[in-house]
């Protein structure tokens, strides 16, 4: 997250469909339950306004982990947090860091200035920044502990079930679930109760019901809050549209072939039916400036914007038992759109 990404949360100035197609796959990672490490961009075009009011054009290559922006013409950029200012780029003679020539995007010929185009940092110093935005990421948000409980619960349901069988074949009437077995889809281990069991009149355990699979299917209930701040209000879609773009059927809105409930019924074989409850737009306590703080991480910058929203939200006394929730009570999926 070296320069736009650095905390520059807020600033892309992008299609509707755009915006609506990359905050609400935001969503989507949550129900395939996968592990990512990074969401690549491939020269992802966004405009940002320079302080004295110069609007630039820039290309975003990498992911939220380490990435690198350029002009359209290919010279690469810096960010300056301090100056909230984009300048032509210089490599340290070593080749492990931009530095800013001092010149402004927008305002001067690069060409004239003899800057080259393209510059790189060499392939180490790109891991190791990779590295290390990694490292503050997973310090918040945990997403490699996570991961490492779904395997657990995957491998010891694979066990579970392999021993149950090896049981039945041998002629035992019962199996009772180890005591701090995790299985697929449950947030805490399963209760002392269930894994003792209770005896029956030949002395042995119960069979124990197989756990569920945590294959998602079936119906599914997610939440999608639209945000707007006092100095920027919602003013680009609608509520209405946004819930058309989440759950209608056969939806054709802003050129799109499908909403996101059609994409997850089809990719699941007709087997999951994912449906969003999108609010009303919740006004923030911040103005946007608050939330797009460069000089901040941008996930935390959003994860600050999210927390504020659920909590105008609880304050509101909005509605959440109707959302899908997991064992132990988290809601299984939650997008954000935010307007500006």
């Amino acid at each position: 997250m070296d320069d736009m990404l650095q905390g520059n949360l807020i600033s892309k100035s992008v299609s509707t469909v755009d915006r609506l197609g990359m905050l609400l796959g935001i969503g989507l990672v949550w129900l395939c339950a996968i592990q990512c490490f990074g969401a690549p961009m491939d020269g992802l075009a966004s405009k940002y306004e320079q302080p004295d009011g110069t609007v630039v054009e820039l290309r975003v290559f990498g992911d939220e982990f380490y990435a690198r922006t350029e002009t359209p013409e290919g010279y690469t950029v810096v960010f300056d947090p301090a100056k909230k200012t984009y300048f032509y780029a210089g490599l340290t003679p070593d080749g492990n860091d931009f530095i800013s020539t001092g010149k402004k995007v927008g305002r001067i010929d690069p060409a004239a200035l003899g800057i080259k185009k393209g510059l790189k940092l060499n392939r180490v110093s790109r891991a190791a920044k990779a590295t290390k935005n990694h490292q503050k990421f997973e310090a918040v948000v945990k997403q490699e502990k996570r991961w490492q409980s779904v395997q657990k619960a995957s491998k010891e349901y694979r066990a579970f079930k392999k021993e149950l069988r090896k049981q039945q074949k041998a002629g035992k009437k019962g199996f009772a679930i180890p005591l701090g077995t995790i299985l697929p889809d449950f947030a805490e281990p399963i209760s002392a109760d269930l894994a003792e069991g209770t005896k029956t009149d030949g002395g042995s355990p119960p069979i124990a019901q197989a756990p569920p699979s945590f294959t998602l299917t079936g119906d599914v209930v997610g939440l999608t809050i639209l945000v707007d701040f006092d100095d920027v209000p919602g003013t680009v879609v609608t509520q209405a549209q946004v819930d058309d773009y989440c759950n209608k059927p056969n939806y054709t809105g802003f050129g799109n072939a499908g909403s996101i409930y059609d994409y997850l019924f089809i990719q699941s074989g007709s087997n999951l039916r994912y449906n969003n409850n999108v609010t009303y737009y919740v006004r923030v306590p911040h103005p946007k400036t608050y939330y797009d703080d460069t000089a901040v991480d941008s996930g935390l910058c959003g994860r600050l914007l999210l927390n504020d929203a659920l909590d105008v939200l609880i304050a509101d006394g909005y509605d959440f038992s109707v959302l899908t929730e997991k064992s132990g009570g988290n809601i299984r999926a939650c997008n954000i759109l935010f307007a500006g």
